[in-house]
């Protein structure tokens, strides 16, 4: 017997639907296509990230390993969140 769990996403409707029809072309129109196109998905996106986890390092106090960096900023919370925009603009 296999122990399968369900898992419930929410994606865009474009998507979803190409998804759904992609599935049906390669897996054929019966029971379980969606599955089995999910898993490999989650397989590949699983392959791809957790490479890139192996060279991260988190703090195990996140809070402390920042404390004190904005200490000597004058703006205010506003100002910030502007200039921040603008460096993702690309316009600093």
């Amino acid at each position: 017997m296999n122990d399968m769990k369900g898992i419930k996403v929410y994606i865009d409707p474009k998507i979803e639907e190409e998804f759904r029809k992609t599935a049906m072309k390669i897996f054929g129109y019966g029971k379980g296509s969606l599955s089995k196109a999910a898993e490999q998905a989650f397989k590949k996106w699983i392959q791809e990230y957790s490479s890139n986890l192996e060279t991260i390092s988190i703090p195990e106090d996140p809070i402390y390993e920042i404390r004190g960096q904005l200490e000597g900023i004058t703006l205010t919370s506003v100002e910030l969140q502007h200039k921040a925009r603008e460096y993702r603009v690309g316009n600093p």
